[in-house]
This record gives structure tokens, sequence and C-alpha cells, in this order.
């Protein structure tokens, strides 16, 4: 994702005199994603709308008097604050469910919660013959309930959401029918919502139906964290194959197709403090003529840190001289991959494998480096020097030797690629839902990351994010959670777990009755007051019981 990567070969609409490279995907209409089946997009439709609005201003030519010699950089001090807002409730005592809940608050889930009742309400005549003819109104426990069953799910896959329920002994996992029945789940997960549909204020907003909880969250990590000295920018993207019209295709991405999130992270810990979701033209940055809309991206995000002494780091999306002169003003250093073709860049002559060379301005270095490709570098940080690795060359069998401005950027990008791997293991996407519940899934699973960092960060605990996700969706069951009372009746297959696990005899509750599953397989019609629960069978108390959890044919 971070590191220097080529260009893609599929079919773009490009601005060769700028060194722009947009892809558009031209669906227009939107709705729940199919399972397995990827939309035909026609890339090579021209959208010359979006082109005119993202692209420099062709009156601005920026000047740069490239020459060779000695490059002294002009480094910044910094003086941001790192670490915890001190503002920040969650203290080295807290559990990581404190966490979360900073993020998702009563006061957030209580308005999830009433525009989840609301949609239902709008639309119960469609309703009526469907599972959810038995709706009643949900409550804040019950969606934190479900919010960490979802999580729960991306640790525990299965082909459908159904399974999940199943009784099949190949695939039952009975805590999912202790939380919910499986019904009340579809049915929640059907009326999820995060706005009333019949305001009709923000309808030309594309994020309309996520705006509240997007908004809210955005601030909320913002708040939260003050980043080290570096920063840097990325995109992800977040799997959607669904009819959705700023929906994007990007092959080097983990995830194809979906919905495009541009990143801004803290290198040292992952800690992600802003992000963007790309709309299109309507995409919500401070847009610069001069800058283009990939350096207003950087800008727009990097606003709150100006002046304090940051280093940013991007790869080839973003890298301009004209943005590096941008950022330098505003007192923040830069270093990223540049493709060869930025206006404003000086000419390289060809060199062999091995080889380095560069021009420089006053605040800039640009260098050109060889390996099994050539690769293009702008910092306005780094002096032209190279570094002798201890790995081995095993062509040459000597030392390998690389630039110091290669060894940075790929050691502070990395550390954001561990970050968004970490979270891609445990992703709660669902497939069959609608994009902007997918969205709303996503930016739970930033938040656990999020989460994560900021427990270590303040507790010091050496403690894995598997591990620490799995905590999250323990207490808040524990907290929150509640027993649904299992259907009555036999299970559809017998189950060996009957055999091996432990087992206790309880009394039915309320003075109630339920037939002997031993007596009955004799064709004996035996009543009883008492069952195992575990099983949810009803048995007699004596030789019954011991017979159905020692002997496989009873």
């Amino acid at each position: 994702m971070a590191t220097a990567r080529r260009s893609s070969s599929m079919k773009c609409k490009k601005s060769v005199e700028i060194g722009y490279e947009f892809c558009f995907a031209d669906d227009q209409s939107e709705g729940s994603e199919s399972e397995g089946e990827e939309d035909t997009v026609d890339y090579a439709q021209e959208i010359s709308e979006d082109i005119s609005e993202l692209t420099l201003d062709t009156d601005f030519t920026p000047n740069f008097s490239w020459i060779r010699s000695n490059f002294m950089p002009n480094l910044f001090k910094f003086i941001g604050e790192p670490g915890v807002s001190s503002e920040f409730p969650c203290t080295e005592n807290s559990q990581p469910i404190d966490f979360f809940e900073n993020f998702f608050d009563k006061t957030l889930m209580t308005f999830i919660m009433e525009q989840t009742n609301l949609y239902h309400d709008q639309n119960s005549s469609a309703y009526k013959n469907s599972h959810m003819a038995e709706w009643y109104d949900s409550t804040v426990s019950e969606l934190y309930v479900m919010i960490a069953t979802i999580l729960l799910m991306s640790h525990i896959t299965k082909h459908k959401i159904r399974d999940y329920w199943s009784t099949n002994y190949l695939l039952e996992t009975r805590i999912f029918g202790k939380l919910f029945t499986r019904d009340r789940f579809r049915s929640l997960l059907s009326c999820l919502h995060f706005c009333d549909n019949n305001n009709g204020n923000n309808v030309n907003d594309p994020l309309n139906k996520i705006r509240t909880i997007y908004n809210i969250i955005k601030h909320k990590f913002q708040a939260a964290f003050y980043p080290y000295k570096n920063i840097c920018i990325d995109e992800s993207l977040m799997l959607y194959k669904g009819r959705l019209y700023f929906k994007q295709y990007i092959p080097s991405k983990r995830s194809r197709f979906g919905i495009k999130f541009f990143v801004l992270c803290d290198c040292k810990t992952g800690y992600i403090l802003q992000f963007i979701i790309y709309t299109g033209k309507s995409t919500e940055i401070n847009f610069d003529k001069q800058l283009g809309i990939t350096g207003s991206l950087v800008t727009t995000m990097m606003e709150k840190y100006n002046g304090k002494g940051h280093v940013i780091y991007m790869d080839n999306f973003y890298t301009s001289p004209i943005l590096f002169e941008y950022l330098y003003k505003k007192k923040i250093g830069a270093c990223g991959t540049v493709k060869s073709n930025r206006i404003g860049l000086p000419k390289f002559d060809n060199q062999k494998s091995g080889q380095m060379s560069y021009y420089n301005t006053n605040k800039l270095l640009c260098m050109k480096w060889t390996d099994k490709r050539d690769v293009h570098m702008l910092s306005s940080i780094h002096q032209p020097n190279m570094t002798t690795l201890e790995k081995i060359n095993p062509k040459t069998n000597e030392n390998i030797v690389k630039p110091d401005c290669v060894l940075d950027y790929n050691k502070n990008m990395g550390l954001v690629d561990k970050s968004d791997m970490m979270m891609h293991i445990s992703e709660s996407i669902r497939k069959s839902i609608k994009w902007y519940k997918k969205l709303f899934i996503h930016i739970i699973d930033m938040t656990i990351l999020n989460c994560f960092i900021l427990y270590n960060e303040i507790t010091k605990k050496n403690i894995s994010f598997i591990d620490f996700s799995m905590q999250i969706i323990g207490q808040i069951i524990e907290k929150y959670g509640f027993q649904v009372k299992t259907q009555r009746g036999r299970p559809s297959l017998d189950n060996p777990s009957r055999l091996i696990e432990r087992h206790f005899i309880s009394t039915i509750p309320e003075n109630k009755q339920r037939r002997c599953v031993v007596c009955s397989a004799h064709n004996i019609v035996k009543k009883t007051r008492y069952e195992c629960t575990e099983c949810n069978v009803g048995l007699c108390i004596d030789v019954c019981f011991k017979n159905f959890h020692t002997l496989k044919n009873y």
C-alpha cells in the first residue's frame, strides 16, 4: 500500500501535463451488495465535469530552479504536545469497554436507536408479511449487544448470517442464540438507520445516510489524541461490490472494489487522526486550484497541524513540488515518492541499477535512485546520502546500499500498513447489506483500532489487538447483554457435544413440563419437570439424564 509501486495498467482518465490520474466508476444507482457478484464498470467513460474541477490551475506556472549542489534541509522544530489528550476520560485502570464507550457513548447510541425505530415506523406497512411483523422498538442496550455480535462475527467466520444460528452440530455456535434470535437480529440489521428519510434538507449530500455518525466520530478521533512528529497520509478501500456511484476500483488494494477513504495517521502509533470519504466532485475538501484535488486533500487534513513542525509522508498519488513548497511555508516537512512527470520536476538521465542522482532547490531535494526500477523521491527533510545495509545482494554478493530518504519513507509508511493489516484481520464487514450500514461497521472497526492504540498508550499493557477486540465484545455482552428465551423443541440433528461437555440438571421454570427426549425415543410419552439447559431437552431426573449424556444410542 505505502511502498513505491508501479502505476496501474487499468484504463484511467489521465492529465499528463500535471501528472494526476483519476479513475471513475460510472454507476449511478445505490443499493445493497450482491453476494459474490462484481459490477461491470466502464473505466474508459469520460467524466469531464469531475476532471475540470479536480485539475490544477493551468494559468499557474510554478518556477523551480533545480541545481546540483550540497543540499542541507531546513528542519523545523517540533512544538506539538503528542499523546493522549488530557481531556480524554480514560485512565490506566479503565477497561477496554470504557475506551469504546468514549466514542460510541449513550448519546450517540440513543440517536441510532431513535432513527432505527423511526425507520421501522415509516416502513411498517412493508413488513406485515415478513419476519419483522412481530417487531418491537429497540433499546440502547440491545444496540450495544448488536454491535458486539457483529464484531464477534468477524472472529467466527461463516458463509451466511443465518449460519450463526444453525443448530447443525457442525456449525452451531451457541453464543449467538443466547444474545438474539435469528429473526430479531435480522430485523435489527434491516432497520438499522442513522437519519430521517423524510427530512429532505440534505438530499444532495451523498453521505446523508451516515452523516451524523461520520461527523461525530471524526471529531472524537481528532480530540482524543495529538500525533507525534511524523504523520502520513494514504488511501484505503472498504470492500463493497454493490451499486454506488462513488464506488472505486483500485487493483493494487486488498479489496479491489469499494468505498475509498483518505486517511491521516500518526506514524509512531498508527492512530487514525482524520479520514475523508471520496464521493467524487462532492468530496469534502478545501479545494485550491493551484494544488489540485490531491494537494487540497493533504492541506485539508493537515490544517489543524500547521506551524507545529510536523513531517508528513505520502506516496506518489499526492506528492508534487507545488504541494511541498506550500507545506514548507506552513512549517511542515514532507517526504514521498513522486511521479517523474509531475509539473516542476527536473529531468534525469538514464542510469544503471544501484546508482543515485539528485537535484535540489533551496528548499527541496529531488532524487532518482535505480533499483529494480527507477524510484523518484521528493523531500524537504533529507540530505542526498546513502546507507549501507547488512543485507547482501545475492546477485553481486555485496551489501545493499539505499538512499536515506527511501529507508525513512518505508519505515514510516510501513508502520501504518501494519495498522491497516491489523484492522483487516478482524474486519467486521458483512455481505448483502446497504452501503451506509457497511460504512457504519467500518467506522466501528476503525474505532476499535484507535481504542486499542489509546489503551496501549495509557495502560502500557502488552495485549494483542485480537485479544483487545475480544475483551470489548465480552464486556459489552456482560454489561448490556440479556439471554433470549430459546424456543422449545428437540434439536434438528443429534449433537455429539451432549457426550463430552459438562451438563447440569435444572427445574423447568413456572411449573411447566416437557417431554423426556429419551422416553420419546422409545415411543414412551412421559413428561418431566426437569431439563438440561445446555442441550435444551427435557429429561427424567434418574436414568434418562445419565443415558442421554453417556450413550451415543440412548
